[in-house]
């Protein structure tokens, strides 16, 4: 009996990541009409090269797969195979206010209000674009000293002078990057480890 019902388990496993892989393929293939229309175009009229058209795949690819996840959800409420063979692990630092019913499953699930993960969000944001600006600074102030050594400097360790400070130029941003992601991840959001539900 044990047996028959490992094979009916491997069985309807294996039929639900061929049903995924089939739509997940149907789902791709009605999403690449729009890159192969823009690059048609692109190719006849920007040329080679274009930024452009870049641009526009980079958003593409971040939507399409945004998308992807949506509808993957969708189909597996569909079919009724939601938390069939995945166990999602309670994070073991997230706090709830409260549990509220779930209007799709019914199940009672942990709730963190939106507007204080939005509020978190928005004071993760300034801290982000200080990074940024700090890595821009770094890489910029990397490609001055290259030209400098590479015109004006004509001593031993030509080459290894400029990696040297490339090294830890990029050591330091990432050491204090990861000292605040060490504060900033301490502070959980949400329930799970992976989270699959609607985000706000």
């Amino acid at each position: 009996m044990l047996l028959c019902v490992i094979a009916i388990t491997y069985f309807i496993l294996t039929i639900i990541k061929i049903a995924y892989y089939f739509a997940f393929l149907q789902y791709y293939a009605l999403w690449l009409i729009a890159p192969s229309i823009a690059g048609f175009f692109t190719y006849w009229f920007l040329g080679n090269y274009s930024i452009l058209f870049s641009i526009f795949m980079v958003m593409w690819s971040l939507i399409f797969t945004e998308f992807w996840k949506r509808k993957e959800r969708e189909l597996s409420i569909l079919w009724g195979t939601r938390n069939f063979s995945r166990f999602e692990k309670r994070r073991p630092g997230f706090r709830e206010e409260k549990y509220v019913k779930n209007p799709i499953t019914g199940e009672l699930q942990p709730y963190f209000p939106p507007w204080k993960r939005w509020l978190r969000r928005a004071i993760a944001a300034p801290v982000i674009i200080v990074f940024s600006f700090t890595l821009a600074t770094a890489l910029i102030f990397y490609i001055l000293l290259e030209v400098i050594v590479s015109e004006y400097y004509t001593g031993p360790f030509r080459d290894q002078v400029v990696c040297m400070v490339f090294g830890l130029l990029i050591i330091s941003i990432c050491v204090s990057y990861l000292l605040y992601l060490t504060f900033a991840l301490d502070l959980p959001t949400n329930c799970y480890i992976l989270h699959f539900g609607p985000r706000n």
